[in-house]
């Protein structure tokens, strides 16, 4: 065990395990460690493996909640970062920064760990050996990715971690200007569009109807990590309304909305509105057209703050290719 992963598990064990933003306006919540299969389907999910400490670290410690900014993301079941409602773990924030509509792709194995608040997070690079961590700030230029403000913060996970434990103050060291905020700010590009294809190795008329069958909807459709589909009710007419009531971390959610075009096996519109995920009502245009071998799906969301919901929909985008390939 190396002394890093001991001096935490030992804090665990007397209950000591805290995070660097305890004076904060929400604190994270602490989770039991996670389990090998949570470690299994995350790896498989990210297409890549965690660091050895960081694996250690959720194997043996906690799963989440606990270490510098906010906590380490989790890996299932979710914290929370600062005045948001919706949970964030490891893998939906890397594939909502990975896959982001509005922006270059972003690098992969460039692995989000934690948040400071607002737009400020730390990184870990897991495509080199000792795993540096870097300081990123979305709203500040600079020459990182996305053309922002990036730094070195450690040149491993396990310094880092341990100038933590040792007390170092690594807000104050991470190298980027300001101080950290609370809560986000919204503007008129987080307000466009979410545009996202896939092609699936799938009739048209199998892709269409995997939005309108409650048996394979319960397989991928607002299906996400820890999480799990208690009741899909639909009325798969223009005018009809569906709900998805999801269980997630002993929370009930419901996805309600009013069908307003089917037109099988082309075009399906909805309205959506999800409670305490994101305000409002909002509208979601599939276009399905056949391709050579399978067919091409079109999703178009709009009327939604598109960093809540373009990490999840390329999760569930990515879920029901695998349950089409399965259904084959």
């Amino acid at each position: 065990m190396s002394p890093v992963l001991d001096a935490f598990a030992r804090r665990a064990h007397t209950g000591q395990l805290g995070t660097s933003m305890e004076r904060g306006p929400l604190l994270p919540k602490i989770y039991p460690p996670a389990t090998p299969r949570q470690i299994k389907d995350a790896e498989a999910e990210l297409g890549f493996p965690l660091p050895a400490l960081l694996r250690d670290l959720y194997l043996n410690v906690a799963n989440g909640g606990f270490g510098p900014g906010y906590g380490l993301f989790s890996l299932a079941g979710g914290t929370l970062p600062p005045d948001e409602k919706r949970e964030q773990t490891l893998v939906n924030t890397y594939t909502s920064f990975r896959y982001h509509s509005h922006r270059q792709q972003w690098d992969e194995k460039l692995l989000p760990i934690c948040t400071w608040g607002c737009t400020y997070f730390s990184y870990i690079d897991c495509a080199r050996p000792q795993a540096p961590v870097m300081g990123f700030d979305q709203n500040s230029h600079g020459q990182g990715p996305w053309g922002c403000a990036f730094s070195l913060h450690a040149k491993s996970f396990e310094e880092w971690m341990q100038r933590w434990l040792d007390g170092e103050d690594l807000w104050q060291s991470i190298g980027l200007c300001g101080e950290p905020k609370f809560g986000y700010k919204e503007d008129i590009e987080d307000r466009d569009p979410v545009r996202l294809t896939r092609i699936y190795k799938a009739t048209p008329e199998a892709v269409f109807d995997a939005w309108l069958t409650p048996g394979v909807m319960r397989r991928w459709l607002f299906k996400g990590p820890g999480n799990e589909i208690a009741r899909v009710d639909i009325d798969a007419r223009a005018g009809g309304r569906h709900v998805i009531l999801v269980q997630s971390d002993g929370k009930a959610i419901e996805y309600v909305g009013r069908y307003e075009v089917i037109e099988r096996p082309r075009r399906l519109i909805f309205e959506l509105e999800v409670s305490g995920l994101f305000g409002g009502v909002s509208r979601v245009s599939l276009d399905v057209a056949p391709t050579q071998g399978g067919s091409r799906l079109e999703l178009m969301h709009t009327g939604v703050d598109a960093r809540r919901i373009l990490g999840p929909w390329n999760y569930m985008l990515d879920r029901l290719g695998r349950v089409l390939t399965e259904n084959t």
